[in-house]
């Protein structure tokens, strides 16, 4: 029985994985986007013309990413965005002007993390798709150790209980 439910742990565990790899990789291709539309409207600007089709795109993806996650927006004077993950303005940011940070995941102490490519930790995403996944993989993860420490258990209350007795032929128990 624990065989199985750990099985249908792991495999459910890899399922959300790949799903929250899907939407990781989704970010990371808005975060592009976005970053070379901050490109564009900040060469706009420059030539002294209104880019309102560039800020149109701009907020489309700030939606789109903000359906994947919660985001903290902040505009330049030209209408550039630079986003952060998570609704602090202490959150990593992700997008300035036209530089994008790329982001992964990594399983630190048995949990799954969100990381950029410097390896510094997300933290903080409190919405979108990516926080429903997180909280799903930490449930998925925790219940999977959990169950495992309660098989040690057991296994462990038996091993004492087999070493208390004797067996047919009077000698001492010995572990399963």
């Amino acid at each position: 029985v624990f065989n199985n439910v750990s099985g249908l742990l792991t495999g459910l565990t890899e399922q959300i994985s790949e799903e929250l790899s899907f939407h990781i990789d989704e970010i990371n291709d808005k975060s592009k986007s976005l970053s070379r539309i901050n490109q564009d409207i900040s060469a706009s600007i420059d030539s002294n013309t209104k880019p309102l089709s560039l800020l149109d795109l701009r907020d489309k993806t700030l939606t789109e990413l903000s359906e994947l996650s919660s985001v903290n927006v902040k505009l330049g004077a030209a209408g550039e965005a630079t986003l952060r993950l998570g609704p602090e303005l202490t959150s990593r940011v992700i997008v300035k002007g036209n530089t994008s940070i790329k982001l992964g995941t990594k399983e630190i102490n048995g949990l799954t993390e969100i990381i950029t490519e410097n390896g510094n930790r997300i933290t903080g995403i409190n919405g979108g798709k990516i926080k429903g996944l997180m909280d799903a993989l930490r449930v998925t993860q925790t219940t999977n150790s959990e169950l495992d420490t309660l098989v040690r258990n057991i296994v462990s209350l038996f091993n004492n209980g087999h070493k208390q007795g004797l067996d047919l032929n009077g000698n001492v128990g010995k572990n399963i």
